[in-house]
C-alpha cells in the first residue's frame, strides 16, 4: 500500500449516550445510490448491540460531531461463507460503514478501514473482511486501495454481493 494511505483521523468507541447521533447518520445513506439499507436495517437494537459489545466504532470532527462510522460484526451467515481463508483464525467482518453526506471524499473511509485494521492487530486479530453490494459504486471504488482481496460473489439476504478478505 501507497505511503499516501494514512488514517488522517482517529477511531473513537461509540458509546451508548451517542446512539441518537449513530441511528440519525445510518438514516443518511437510506435511499443513497447502491445502498442496501432501509427502515428496518440498521436497526435500532442492532446498534444498542454493537455498542454493547464495543465493537461500533466512529470518526469525529473536532466540534465532536459524528460524522463516519464502521462496525465490526459476527454474523454467523457471513462468517460461514466458504470464500473465507480457512487459514485466518480470528477474523472481523466489517459492516455498517458510513460516511455522513457532507463529509465524503475526505479521506475518512481510509480513517476507518486503516484504524481498524491497526485496532484489529492489536487484539489479536489476522484477518478482516467485508461484503459489499454489487451496486455501491461508491463503496466499490473507497475500498479498493486496501488491497483486499475480491473471494467471490455471494447472494445473501435478497441482495447481491462481493465478498473481500484482507490478512492483517
Amino acid at each position: 500500500m501507497g505511503d499516501e494511505l494514512h488514517p488522517q483521523y482517529p477511531l473513537e468507541l461509540v458509546s451508548i449516550k451517542d446512539i441518537g447521533e449513530l441511528m440519525e447518520l445510518y438514516s443518511m445513506q437510506i435511499g443513497t445510490d447502491g445502498c442496501t439499507w432501509d427502515e428496518g436495517y440498521p436497526s435500532y437494537e442492532l446498534a444498542r448491540q454493537d455498542i454493547a459489545d464495543k465493537r461500533v466504532f466512529c470518526v469525529r470532527e473536532e466540534n465532536g460531531k459524528m460524522i463516519a462510522t464502521i462496525a465490526w460484526d459476527r454474523d454467523e451467515k457471513v462468517a460461514a461463507l466458504s470464500c473465507w481463508d480457512a487459514t485466518l483464525h480470528k477474523t472481523a467482518e466489517y459492516a455498517r460503514v458510513c460516511v455522513h453526506p457532507e463529509y465524503q471524499h475526505k479521506g475518512l473511509t481510509v480513517s476507518l478501514i486503516l484504524g481498524s485494521e491497526e485496532r484489529l492487530r492489536k487484539e489479536g486479530y489476522d484477518g478482516a473482511h467485508y461484503i459489499v453490494s454489487k451496486t455501491n459504486h461508491r463503496a466499490l471504488q473507497a475500498y479498493r486501495k486496501f488491497e483486499y482481496t475480491c473471494k467471490g460473489e455471494i447472494k445473501l439476504f435478497e441482495h447481491e454481493w462481493y465478498a473481500y478478505e484482507k490478512k492483517l
